[in-house]
């Protein structure tokens, strides 16, 4: 039985998974500190738990721009 290497099976370059990579942990690490500054526990499970390549992480960052912890 030959091994298939999943990734390159899929026509992906090794570059772009850690490009997106890095930009998910970059966004996510971000969203995570301001949500559990802001200690919205529901916001911060949600990062934690969901990838979506950091599209809610932006909008969380964006709504929450100028807010601060009472």
């Amino acid at each position: 039985m030959a091994f298939i290497d999943p990734i390159s099976s899929l026509g992906i370059p090794l570059w772009l998974i850690v490009v997106i990579s890095a930009w998910e942990t970059i966004w996510t690490g971000f969203a995570m500190w301001r949500a559990a500054k802001l200690r919205h526990v529901a916001w911060f499970v949600v990062f934690l738990v969901l990838n979506l390549l950091a599209i809610p992480e932006i909008i969380y960052l964006a709504v929450t721009r100028n807010k601060r912890r009472k």
